[in-house]
């Protein structure tokens, strides 16, 4: 399931990047371009909600792991103990939980590595717009608190290709 995630926001930023990219977008005719462009827009609502609830599912697996991590840890100090110091069983759980936290923490990175393409090349509504609950920008500014696999890196990028184009739009 991991590497067809994976491969979807891959396509998804792929395709985002033929189209719109000045560097890459010679590779499709501009009728096509367009075309799909127009097809994105017409199933946008088919696009951003299911890649807000994973999202919003990958973050709430890595917050979980790094709780259980913490509790982990205090339970070993409570009991004078480190890392180095657990049980055979206590370090198998203790690895599941790091091995959880790395996974969500890997496809969150991949997520936002889709949502920057939609953020500098697709109708800024697409972020910007708040419906049903799903709101990124919101989502964006919450993630620049994880330190886990350059999530807050990815964030402030995603937040400042926003911020860029809304002032040129402003302007």
């Amino acid at each position: 399931n991991t590497i067809g995630v994976k491969i979807c926001l891959e396509c998804l930023k792929l395709i985002t990047e033929d189209c719109t990219d000045s560097d890459f977008n010679a590779k499709i005719s501009t009728v096509r371009r367009n075309d799909i462009l127009l097809g994105f827009n017409e199933v946008t609502h088919q696009i951003l909600p299911p890649l807000f609830e994973l999202l919003s599912n990958q973050y709430g697996d890595l917050h979980n792991a790094k709780n259980t991590l913490i509790q982990m840890n205090q339970y070993l100090a409570s009991s004078g103990r480190t890392t180095a110091q657990m049980t055979p069983e206590e370090k198998a759980q203790y690895q599941l939980q790091l091995d959880k936290r790395d996974a969500a923490g890997t496809i969150l990175a991949d997520v936002l590595g889709t949502i920057e393409k939609f953020c500098q090349s697709m109708p800024l509504d697409w972020m910007f717009k708040v419906e049903n609950g799903v709101d990124f920008v919101a989502a964006l500014l919450h993630l620049l608190q994880e330190d886990v696999a350059k999530i807050q890196v990815l964030s402030v990028a995603c937040l400042q290709q926003l911020a860029i184009r809304k002032l040129d739009q402003d302007q």
